[in-house]
């Protein structure tokens, strides 16, 4: 009886029972020695490659995973205590829920923008340029918006999802100039001729030559 209630008091976690007596466990990140003593035993570390994830009585250590360059995988940064899974290798995510192999991430294209960024277990998602506006490289995190052609200038090429719309100056040629200045000069001249004749017309019939 006794040795069954002393070793219902062993805690479970970092010990073990043995001949009726709780006996000590080798720590996380260590294994234990063959032939170690109950109460003191021999704790070695994990070599490399090698973790032990909680306390144990193991002679053993576990095996890191294996991770295959050609799948595009590498390894984690090791740690004697924990699992160091494979991760993919920059720019490339998991291919299955598994992570047995990894992909190329998605490039967008010229005329689209990033909508969400990948990650280790997730592709970039690309959208399309909103209306007006453009991408001219692959890539980009937004989309710009089209230059607008303010007073004075006309478009000469139209902007598209990939490209800028470009605006010109409009000139006006020598011709256009000077007609634009005589023309109106013209035309007060001929009221003012026009103006006078009137006003001595309407003085000859207001005050008639008185004849003798």
């Amino acid at each position: 009886v006794v040795a069954v209630v002393g070793a219902e008091f062993c805690d479970p976690e970092t010990q073990y029972e043995k001949d009726n007596e709780c006996c000590k466990m080798c720590a996380p990140g260590t294994r234990m020695n063959q032939g170690s003593s109950c109460k003191d035993p021999v704790c070695e570390p994990c070599k490399g490659g090698e973790y032990q994830d909680v306390y144990t009585k193991n002679s053993q250590c576990k095996r890191q995973p294996s991770c295959d360059p050609n799948l595009n995988l590498q390894q984690s940064p090791q740690s004697p205590s924990k699992l160091s899974p494979c991760v993919c290798v920059p720019d490339h995510h998991c291919a299955d829920s598994e992570c047995t192999s990894c992909v190329r991430n998605t490039v967008c294209k010229a005329g689209q923008k990033i909508s969400k960024l990948a990650t280790g277990n997730s592709d970039t998602v690309c959208e399309p340029c909103a209306n007006e506006t453009f991408s001219d490289h692959e890539s980009a995190s937004t989309c710009k918006p089209w230059t607008k052609c303010h007073s004075n200038f006309k478009e000469v090429v139209p902007g598209s999802l990939i490209s800028d719309r470009t605006c010109e100056e409009v000139k006006r040629n020598g011709t256009a100039i000077a007609l634009g200045v005589t023309v109106p000069l013209f035309l007060l001249l001929a009221l003012v001729v026009v103006g006078y004749i009137l006003y001595r017309k309407g003085k000859t019939e207001t005050f008639p030559l008185v004849q003798e």
